[in-house]
């Protein structure tokens, strides 16, 4: 089956109000593990286009997918709800409320690079493959709830 990442939406995800479900690629995912809260699973998510990445956080209730091997490094999957939060050490990121796993896994998909965007529409995006999150971010991205 051949799918094709939708070109240009990390940029997009960032300065549209449009509704839109992009097809995108889990890049790497992970347990983030919280310092305030053990019992609440939370799992962060690398999103790419093909050309850059950005990271996501997992709503809680689909952590069935990770569990069951669905959601995984490599799937693609189509964006059904997410949303844009960005007042976290002026690091934005996604929320990931409902997506669609359209393939379990496959190989990496472009090259992609870091999306570094700022907090302001006229922001370039620009590359960076040596770009990590900050600890900070994970735990502050960790103890994050999008239903609270």
């Amino acid at each position: 089956m051949a799918l094709s990442l939708t070109p240009g939406a990390i940029t997009k995800m960032y300065f549209t109000s449009e509704e839109f479900q992009p097809v995108l690629q889990v890049i790497d995912l992970k347990l983030v593990q919280s310092s305030q809260n053990y019992t609440t699973e939370r799992y962060r998510a690398v999103l790419s286009d093909g050309e850059f990445y950005e990271h996501g956080l997992l709503a809680t209730p689909k952590n069935d997918l990770v569990h069951s091997g669905r959601l995984q490094k490599g799937s693609i999957v189509k964006l059904l709800h997410f949303f844009t939060h960005n007042n976290v050490h002026r690091h934005k990121f996604f929320i990931i409320v409902d997506l669609d796993v359209l393939m379990d896994t496959c190989e990496t998909i472009g090259k992609p690079v870091s999306a570094d965007v700022g907090n302001s529409p006229s922001s370039n995006v620009h590359s960076s493959s040596s770009e990590s999150p900050s600890f900070t971010l994970i735990e502050e991205l960790s103890n994050w709830h999008p239903f609270q």
